[in-house]
């Protein structure tokens, strides 16, 4: 502001609160320029004007009043900062009782409290933004019970980052100590973490085949790495409890391609225990089904679906193409209402010529077959029931060839089919005898009826033992 002064020089002064209102007095020889306007009129005591352009005087009033523009200020208001809206002079509203208004681009703020209106959003850590309503970088720590209501929960982006080894990376759950402030004596189940449970519903009917409350993918091997074996899941123990009318375990993806040879179940672990586990136990409480339940039963073949071993309801077992074994095969059985104690199907069923199937003494199979051998079975010497084995109320033992019963053994009578070839000794090697056994002797120097024989010859004799010596038969 340029001044011309004709008299004496008045100082001018603008009043920039109302604390300190300040007119500008001059005589009639005093001319004020305001920029290229003089003003040269005016009456004693008035102030300077400027309405839309044009430069005037007129009353100034009570001297507290500010007017830019059009707009007059004529007070203010507590804890407000003027602004310059567009020429017209506004108050912005400030938060607390500071005296320090933030005016830079990345100012320093102490402990301040960010809110969020809605359909705004705020970046921290220098974060792009984007569309998301809060958007961090760095490491977020929060202290209390996060919830997330009515929107999913997701991680996603890479990440690099030095070994993490068995700390995790993804997703680490540290572990921590949970106290139970309120829980005393027994607690039928406790979960630390819970998943699922959730209600799946759809706005139209519709049938999911398969649907998983969580699925964990396995690993996939990227840039200069091997994994020797990639699990989707590990874990140190595993409870599953199932529900009503519904698989509890179900393995569909296993298949092997080239020369590998994974198994499809690989379990292993250590006994050193003075306890007598069940290493793998299976309890079915049975009050009712069908007539074929299994327990436990193996398919093969070459669409899965021939039974190649199976266990029945009350512990039958089936083989389709039989057993081979160099030791004791032993059962204990008892009268269930079901077949044979041992059912061999097709060839080579009972293929050993150690092979020993025992019963123990008293086994009760009344009225059941002990084993049943089908026409193209190979049972190779050597293979039979142990001595000394008592047998309550036999059922029948057959034997078949070509369609034929060879041999039939029932309570009351053996019967053959074919020739019955005893067991051939030296007079001197006779074996203790049971009563009523039958043998032959290939050294008796003659056959009598009832005698003892002497060895030392060449004749082909019968013999049988009458509970007290070996007669001739």
């Amino acid at each position: 502001m340029r001044r011309t002064l004709a008299g004496v020089l008045f100082g001018l002064l603008f009043a920039l609160s109302p604390a300190y209102p300040q007119t500008i007095t001059a005589s009639a020889q005093t001319t004020i320029v305001v920029n290229t306007t003089p003003v040269t009129g005016g009456s004693n005591g008035q102030c300077l004007t400027i309405s839309s352009g044009t430069v005037g005087s007129g009353a100034c009033g009570s001297g507290g009043g500010l007017t830019v523009g059009t707009s007059t200020i004529t007070s203010g208001t507590t804890t407000r900062i003027l602004y310059d809206n567009a020429g017209v002079l506004g108050e912005y509203t400030l938060t607390g009782s500071g005296t320090v208004a933030v005016m830079q681009t990345s100012p320093a703020l102490v402990t301040p409290a960010l809110g969020v209106a809605t359909a705004t959003s705020v970046a921290i850590g220098g974060c792009t933004i984007g569309t998301d309503v809060l958007c961090t970088t760095g490491t977020t720590t929060l202290n209390g019970k996060t919830t997330v209501a009515g929107a999913s929960f997701v991680l996603s982006g890479n990440i690099s980052a030095a070994a993490w080894t068995t700390s995790g990376i993804r997703y680490a759950n540290v572990a921590a100590t949970m106290t139970d402030t309120s829980s005393s004596g027994t607690v039928a189940a406790a979960y630390t973490d819970v998943f699922g449970g959730n209600t799946v519903a759809a706005s139209s009917a519709a049938t999911f085949t398969n649907y998983y409350g969580a699925y964990i993918k396995v690993p996939v091997a990227g840039t200069n790495v091997t994994l020797t074996n990639a699990w989707a899941l590990g874990t140190e123990g595993i409870n599953v409890v199932g529900q009503a009318n519904s698989i509890a375990i179900k393995e569909t993806g296993y298949s092997l391609t080239g020369s590998n040879a994974s198994s499809l179940l690989d379990l292993s672990g250590t006994l050193n225990t003075t306890g007598s586990p069940d290493v793998v136990a299976i309890r079915i409480t049975d009050t009712a089904r069908g007539a074929s339940t299994t327990l436990f039963n193996l398919y093969g073949g070459a669409s899965g679906t021939t039974s190649e071993f199976s266990v029945s309801r009350n512990g039958q077992l089936t083989l389709n193409n039989g057993i081979t074994a160099s030791s004791t095969i032993q059962s204990s059985l008892s009268n269930n209402g079901q077949g044979g104690a041992i059912y061999a199907q097709n060839s080579n069923a009972l293929s050993s010529a150690y092979a020993t199937i025992l019963l123990g003494n008293n086994t009760n199979i009344s009225g059941q077959s002990i084993f049943t051998v089908n026409s193209s079975t190979n049972v190779t010497s050597g293979a039979g029931i142990a001595n000394g084995t008592t047998w309550n109320n036999l059922g029948t033992l057959s034997i078949q060839s070509s369609g034929v019963t060879d041999l039939t053994v029932t309570a009351t009578a053996i019967t053959a089919a074919i020739p019955v070839v005893l067991k051939g000794y030296t007079v001197a090697g006779l074996p203790t005898g049971i009563t009523g056994a039958m043998a032959y002797v290939t050294d008796a120097v003659a056959c009598t009826f009832l005698a003892a024989p002497t060895g030392g010859g060449s004749v082909v004799c019968p013999v049988f033992y009458d509970g007290t010596s070996w007669k001739g038969a």
